[in-house]
């Protein structure tokens, strides 16, 4: 066999291979569930607001001291 026809038999191989790879990764993501929707941009708004209120509403007699 000379080095064109190894040459040429390897590149079929290679694209053998991305088909089936191609393939299986279609597979996989069709069996997937769906992702989440993604959060709108308020949401980390809200939510640093609900941990600074949630920080506010503790009575002074509650706190830790050092």
């Amino acid at each position: 066999m000379s080095i064109h026809e190894y040459l040429m038999q390897t590149c079929q191989d290679d694209a053998r291979r991305a088909g089936e790879r191609d393939r299986l990764l279609l597979e996989a993501r069709r069996a997937r569930p769906p992702r989440r929707e993604r959060a709108g941009p308020i949401a980390p708004a809200k939510r640093m607001a609900a941990l600074l209120l949630h920080r506010a509403t503790v009575a002074p007699g509650d706190r830790l001291t050092t």
